[in-house]
């Protein structure tokens, strides 16, 4: 697998996982969590996309192909695949669903 220049992957989300992340926003759902709580989980989620660029083999096969990161401060999984030097974000998953119903 390739790497892209700098050593970084690209990373690039899935469709159904971008319709999944974009529903986390605050000004998107109807019961507002607590002032900040959503900005604090957007940068949780972007540490974990940090990650991915920089060394996403670090992250082994969970299940199926797909690679698992889990954010540091909630409960999400962030499901993967390395493609060249791209990662691909297929799912973005709370960590009390079942991941096998959603990826297969």
């Amino acid at each position: 697998m390739l790497e892209s220049p700098g050593g970084r992957f690209c990373v690039i989300f899935d469709p159904r996982a971008h319709g999944e992340f974009s529903r986390f926003h605050p000004r998107r759902r109807p019961c507002r969590p607590a002032p900040g709580l959503g900005d604090e989980f957007f940068l949780s989620v972007a540490d974990a996309l940090t990650c991915l660029e920089e060394s996403p083999k670090q992250y082994p096969v969970y299940y199926r192909e797909f690679r698992r990161l889990m954010t540091e401060r909630f409960p999400y999984k962030i499901f993967f695949r390395i493609n060249d030097d791209a990662v691909i974000v297929f799912r973005v998953l709370h960590a009390a669903r079942d991941h096998t119903r959603e990826l297969d």
